[in-house]
């Protein structure tokens, strides 16, 4: 499988419940009332992204050897 570099998009009112993410690395994406409910990104790449009102999902962040300086969760 080849993974992806993403960059720059908006991801707007998407279900991951219905549909899947590309594999990879998404820089600089914002995800808007989106919907995580049974979906697995535990193994993708996220840099400098936001989510914003998008419904509570189990995201346990582990962050290691990385500065967060414009890393958000609204």
């Amino acid at each position: 499988m080849n993974d992806v570099f993403i960059e720059l998009m908006t991801f707007n009112k998407i279900s991951l419940s219905d549909e899947k993410l590309l594999f990879g690395e998404y820089d600089n994406c914002s995800f808007i009332n989106c919907n995580f409910s049974s979906s697995d990104i535990s193994d993708y790449s996220f840099a400098e992204f936001k989510f914003e009102n998008c419904n509570p999902f189990l995201l346990t962040p582990e962050f290691i050897s990385y500065q967060l300086n414009f890393a958000f969760l609204l």
